[in-house]
């Protein structure tokens, strides 16, 4: 199994201004999107800035191999390209989240929430409202959930109260107002959204003819269906297009999760993280590893978690994917990570990609000066080989006049060999002649041969129905013995029979014999009560009877007696239970 590395790594963007700003500038980047496809509108204008420019696109990916990119939707894994840049701009605002429009949003509707809740109490208050009405106005005022102004508008509307409009719209307002806050995170440092980037490195050869990018893709999104169920995909897309255009290498996958809890509404994505961290430790047997589900961690073991993600996604990843390819991903040694050009590349993975000395651009750079390089060798070796192809052009013409003066020799020469060739002719006719006698000959031997082959067919015939012959007597044998074998089965079955049924009477045989050998003793009377619990109606009649006569030989009277007594008895009871 061939050994190869594996990159995963995974960044959060917070609801702050910073995560804001770098979770567009990488949406941007993931979706491919290069300027906003509708003018006029406030928030595509400040979205301009974190657009590429044309430089930064060559320097990121190249546009002519864009065809390859990919994107996970509700109807599949389809082109990137397929989709517009509107549905695009789309997606990018629906994992943005309404922070993307304002940040103090969540301030203006808590200040809604409570001029509305205060004007509903003070209804409440003075009694303007009903009854029913005041006590449906109560239970939203004291709800904590998501509330669904379409029942509740339909419930209010069923009572009759003065200025019921204004009342209903006041309550409407406060609904939407407390609805807009449930998701509201607990800081603006909360995870709006987490992204996860899985790559193999180029270096490893692995292209999309081993491994697909849709498994590459549907491995990523098992992964996290596995251990984040409750955090939403909010995208996925695969990129391919930042390679050379000879390669098949480097395809890679970008996704990004939510940061909210779907099942609770808690921005808890980092604290469900470390309890799966802790429930993978445990279950390799490295409890005491676990860290602080609280969350509360030092930087060495805040760390820690994301190396831990590392390994049980290599260990996922592996089992669903690369194993069944005779792939295994490990981590790099030691000796590896710690060296000089790692902590470089550690560093330069924090720039944006069009400030990275190393890039995509500067590699397209340099394969196109290895072309060159090659090309210019190319331009010397056809240069050479013409400058050689006249030297010898010149040679072969020296070479064509000698030529010229021979072939008027070998034309003298050809007129001695047709000479030559009419004496040849004439042996040819003697030989021919020499071949047809030869022909009769074997034509002879054939048919002395074809009258042997018809005897030893005939022969062969006889000797086939003699074998057939044998054939049948052996069936016969073999019958035989089948039958031979069905008889001793029978008579073993019979004598097996016999034994069965003789067994209830050695077995009285016995305990007469007992009682026989002891009648003049203490335990005459013991053997004499067993046999008589023997005698019942388990017994045959002939058994019986059997019993009876033998009681009788041994001039055991009382024996005999009793037994007698208890056979008419079982013979009344067999009667009577037959009327």
């Amino acid at each position: 199994m061939r050994i190869i590395r594996a990159f995963y790594s995974c960044i959060n963007f917070a609801y702050n201004k910073k995560g804001r700003r770098t979770g567009m500038a990488s949406l941007i980047h993931s979706l491919r999107l290069t300027c906003p496809s509708v003018a006029g509108l406030t928030h595509l204008g400040k979205m301009q800035k974190y657009l590429r420019t044309k430089e930064e696109i060559q320097v990121e990916w190249d546009e002519s191999l864009s065809d390859s990119n990919l994107i996970d939707t509700p109807d599949g894994i389809i082109p990137l390209n397929s989709i517009s840049p509107e549905q695009r701009e789309a997606i990018l605002f629906d994992v943005m989240g309404e922070t993307t429009q304002s940040a103090a949003s969540y301030a203006q509707k808590g200040k809604a929430k409570s001029k509305a809740k205060s004007k509903l109490k003070s209804w409440i208050a003075d009694d303007k409202l009903p009854q029913q009405v005041a006590k449906l106005v109560t239970s939203c005022i004291e709800s904590t959930v998501f509330i669904n102004v379409n029942e509740i508008s339909a419930e209010f509307n069923q009572f009759e109260l003065p200025r019921k409009n204004q009342k209903l719209k006041q309550l409407i307002k406060y609904i939407n107002s407390h609805n807009a806050l449930i998701d509201k995170p607990k800081t603006l440092n909360s995870t709006n959204f987490q992204e996860i980037l899985f790559k193999i490195p180029i270096k490893h050869g692995v292209g999309a003819d081993v491994i697909s990018h849709r498994s590459m893709m549907e491995s990523m999104k098992l992964y996290l269906q596995t251990y984040f169920p409750e955090y939403p995909i909010k995208l996925m897309t695969l990129h391919h297009d930042e390679r050379l255009p000879t390669e098949n290498t480097g395809g890679h996958v970008h996704v990004f999760i939510s940061g909210q809890n779907s099942l609770t509404g808690e921005h808890d994505l980092r604290l469900s993280q470390i309890k799966r961290v802790n429930e993978f430790l445990i279950k390799r047997g490295d409890g005491a590893d676990c860290l602080a589900e609280s969350g509360r961690l030092y930087y060495i073991e805040s760390s820690e978690v994301y190396s831990y993600l590392q390994q049980m996604f290599y260990e996922f990843i592996n089992e669903n994917l690369f194993n069944e390819k005779d792939l295994n991903a490990e981590f790099s040694p030691e000796s590896e990570r710690q060296s000089a050009k790692r902590k470089a590349m550690n560093k330069e993975a924090k720039l944006p990609k069009h400030q990275r000395p190393f890039n995509f651009y500067t590699r397209k750079i340099e394969w196109l000066q290895q072309q060159i390089s090659v090309l210019n060798k190319q331009y010397q070796s056809i240069t050479y080989n013409i400058s050689h192809g006249e030297q010898t052009l010149a040679k072969l013409q020296t070479e064509n006049s000698e030529i010229q003066k021979q072939n008027l020799d070998w034309q003298q020469k050809t007129s001695g060999l047709h000479k030559e060739y009419k004496q040849l002719l004439v042996k040819r006719d003697d030989i021919c002649t020499d071949i047809e006698k030869g022909q009769e000959f074997i034509h002879e031997q054939a048919s002395i041969s074809e009258q042997l082959g018809v005897e030893v067919e005939n022969k062969h015939a006889e000797v086939n129905k003699l074998n057939q012959a044998a054939t049948a007597k052996h069936k016969q044998v073999i019958k035989l013995d089948d039958d031979i074998s069905k008889k001793q089965a029978l008579l073993a079955r019979l004598k097996e029979i016999t034994a069965q049924a003789l067994q209830p009477l050695e077995q009285m045989i016995s305990k007469i014999y007992m009682r026989f050998q002891t009648a003049d003793s203490s335990k005459g009377k013991y053997y004499f009560n067993m046999v008589l619990e023997a005698f019942n109606d388990k017994l045959s009649p002939l058994i019986r009877d059997i019993s009876i006569d033998i009681a009788k030989q041994t001039q055991d009277n009382a024996l005999e007696s009793a037994l007698k007594r208890k056979n008419q008895k079982l013979a009344e009871n067999k009667s009577d239970s037959g009327l």
